[in-house]
């Protein structure tokens, strides 16, 4: 039985060397190339937020500001088009099903 302790210590004690994420560990991001657009521009919302790539629990929420939600996993990028002129407030939040979340908002010009 002490070996198996021995086992699940060492186990715990690398991963907590090895410099990887923990899940709760991430940060909510997104750029576009510009601030301003056109109507009916496609504009590329990049989604830049860290956490750990690849787990099936990170969950990405979006909303475009028109009333449009979108979602996405992990750094998956979204496109979008505003179809009149406006100022909306484009909002990211990602997390996972159980535990915090994080957002970040962007202001997107459309003329």
């Amino acid at each position: 039985m002490n070996s198996i302790k021995n086992i699940i210590m060492v186990t715990m004690t690398l991963f907590s060397l090895c410099g990887c994420r923990k899940p709760n560990d991430f940060k909510a991001c997104f750029t576009t190339e510009k601030d301003t657009y056109s109507i009916n521009d496609e504009i590329v919302f990049e989604n830049c937020s860290a956490f750990n790539k690849g787990d099936e629990n990170s969950g990405v929420s979006w909303s475009m500001g028109d009333g449009t939600a979108k979602f996405s996993f992990g750094n998956e990028s979204i496109t979008h088009k505003y179809d009149s002129a406006g100022d909306y407030v484009v909002k990211i939040r990602i997390g996972y099903k159980e535990g915090p979340a994080d957002e970040i908002e962007k202001l997107i010009k459309v003329e």
